[in-house]
């Protein structure tokens, strides 16, 4: 079937993009748009070997944990003065060493595109340690009554900065997120 030709000639009444315009409307083809940086996987394995590594960790799981723990608490934001430190069989893990991990082997990624591509795993291993989002007590305090109106056990646990685009968080923790992204950058 040939392709439909649309002239560059305007015509009065533009019968015929108007009749392609009404085919289109007719066709039913589901269109959706994602913007989410896809991190390869062996990136990813490559960033918690590293992890592993540097702090002589038992096994990739053990990366993985102390990763999404990090992550979780804040360890993706960009601010300068944000370093997380955990402490697992004591020792100190620290956001910003996990975060230049991730600048080094995931290329052109961020440790903010990072978490959001790792967002349901995070919120796995932090609902099972317990582990509140880092905007979980924000949110809680700024928006009370939409926080107090969300009746759903796991919220804390969703309350992450990285979740804000999460097709699993509930869409009123989402909003949440997103008004308070709104709010931090508009007074600055």
């Amino acid at each position: 079937m040939a392709a439909k030709q649309i002239s560059s000639q305007n015509t009065p009444d533009n019968t015929g993009l108007n009749s392609l315009v009404e085919q289109a409307k007719a066709l039913s083809i589901k269109v959706t748009t994602d913007n989410t940086k896809m991190i390869p996987e062996d990136q990813i394995n490559q960033t918690l070997g590293l992890v592993r590594e540097n702090y002589q960790l038992a096994d990739d799981a053990t990366a993985l944990y102390v990763t999404a723990i990090s992550l979780q608490k804040g360890g993706c934001n960009s601010n300068k003065n944000t370093n997380i430190i955990l402490t697992v069989d004591g020792k100190k893990i620290e956001s910003k060493i996990i975060s230049g991990f991730i600048r080094q082997k995931c290329k052109n990624a961020s440790p903010r595109q990072f978490a959001r591509q790792l967002a349901n795993e995070i919120f796995e291993i932090s609902k099972h340690t317990k582990t509140s989002g880092n905007l979980k007590i924000r949110l809680e305090k700024l928006y009370t009554k939409q926080w107090n109106d969300i009746i759903d056990p796991d919220k804390d646990f969703w309350a992450s900065d990285f979740q804000s685009n999460n097709p699993k968080c509930p869409d009123g923790i989402k909003f949440l997120i997103r008004q308070n992204y709104q709010e931090t950058f508009r007074k600055k």
